[in-house]
This record gives structure tokens, sequence and C-alpha cells, in this order.
């Protein structure tokens, strides 16, 4: 896997944290289905209050930091949005 993803919709030149990586590992994420979501969005990006977006796409969450000093966009961490079931 690439650690630094260029020209990405929305987003420009973004790398990929170790600990984003190893979640991406731990939540059986494959690299094609990353890829899917960081590169083809189907929806507005997420602001949050913090200089975080996030961007999701079939239960896959990425969480990006937008501030950081070289410019350069930051993929944080990245998992599985699990359904929530309630009880009746």
């Amino acid at each position: 896997m690439e650690y630094i993803y260029y020209d990405v919709p929305g987003l420009g030149d973004v790398e990929v944290s170790i600990h984003a990586e190893e979640r991406r590992i731990e939540e059986n994420i494959s690299e094609r289905q990353f890829l899917h979501v960081l590169r083809n969005p189907v929806q507005p990006d997420i602001p949050t209050d913090h200089h975080i977006v996030i961007r999701e796409r079939n239960g896959i969450r990425l969480v990006i930091f937008t501030n950081t000093d070289d410019g350069v966009m930051l993929i944080k961490t990245m998992y599985r949005i699990h359904a929530r079931t309630r009880a009746s």
C-alpha cells in the first residue's frame, strides 16, 4: 500500500498514518475498498470543529486531519461503521 496519494478529489495530497494502515488491516478493509472510499466520494465530506473531516462510503469511515504542518492532509484512522441495532 502507498502512504501518500496525490490529487485526491476534494482533498488534494493525502498521507496515510501508520495507525490508519493498522486499523485498515484490523477492520479487514481491503486496499481496493480503501481507495474506493478515498478517491470516489458520493457525499460531501463532513467537517468537524477541530480541523478534521470525515469521508464515508459503503460503511467505511476515514478520519482526515486537514491542518498539518506540511500542508498535506493526514488520514489518522479508518474503520467500518457498524449498523446499530435497537432493542425492542
